[in-house]
């Protein structure tokens, strides 16, 4: 804006304060106009980076708190599998003894029919 031309209602002469508003009534309207030296511009850049890091760092931290909750998945879903594992041991074992005993049973009625035949053999 051109200082040195006079409008209808703002001269040169007025004081303008950082982001001040200063009232023009013109033909039959009145608008606003808001006027900002250099200082309050730089001070408006430097508080949008601010924000903008603020929600950079917001997204970051949500990130990091997905993250963190996915590794927490990861952690239940190898707990889960590490029990499974260990079912599955209990479960060889007994079966394993199962087999073991019905192998042995068989044996052992296998022994009594055979002392069985043998006494009445003779």
């Amino acid at each position: 804006m051109n200082q040195q031309k006079k409008h209808e209602g703002f001269t040169s002469d007025d004081s303008v304060d950082d982001m001040s508003v200063q009232k023009i009534e013109s033909s039959n309207r009145q608008s606003t106009i808001r006027c900002s030296n250099q200082k309050s511009s730089d001070e408006s850049i430097t508080d949008m980076i601010k924000k903008i890091k603020k929600q950079i760092n917001k997204k970051q931290i949500w990130k990091s708190n997905q993250y963190i909750q996915e590794g927490r998945k990861i952690e239940e879903f190898d707990f889960e599998i590490s029990n499974l594992q260990q079912e599955l041991e209990l479960l060889k074992e007994s079966h394993n003894k199962k087999r073991k005993n019905r192998i042995n049973r068989n044996r052992t009625q296998k022994l009594i029919k055979t002392i069985f035949l043998m006494k009445f053999r003779r």
